[in-house]
């Protein structure tokens, strides 16, 4: 299925009563231009996909290996190195006003 030269025929005399003899070859050209442009962009995003398939993506960034560390439950003691906190009153009892309220 295409277009014959009978139907081609018939669309130009169409567009030729439409637009009028001045006005078909600057439509014709402006057309042409517009093809032009989309072909450019097409070309132009499917190079951009090619590349971007073709590129590697960098590798992250090396990192030390951590340390792995035995969890630490509510019950075990705290670790030898880690200082304790000292508990005082100050941090078990709320503080009081000063002076009359």
């Amino acid at each position: 299925m295409g277009i014959g030269s009978t139907e081609l025929i018939l669309i130009l005399l169409v567009a030729l009563l439409l637009f009028g003899a001045k006005n078909l070859p600057k439509i014709a050209r402006d057309l042409g231009k517009s093809m032009a442009e989309f072909r450019r962009a097409a070309n132009e995003v499917k190079r951009e996909l090619m590349q971007a398939d073709v590129e590697p993506s960098s590798p992250p960034a090396a990192r030390p290996p951590a340390a792995i560390e035995a969890p630490v439950s509510a019950s075990a003691p705290a670790a030898a190195d880690e200082p304790k906190a000292p508990q005082t009153a100050e941090h078990t009892q709320p503080r009081q006003k000063d002076g009359p309220a």
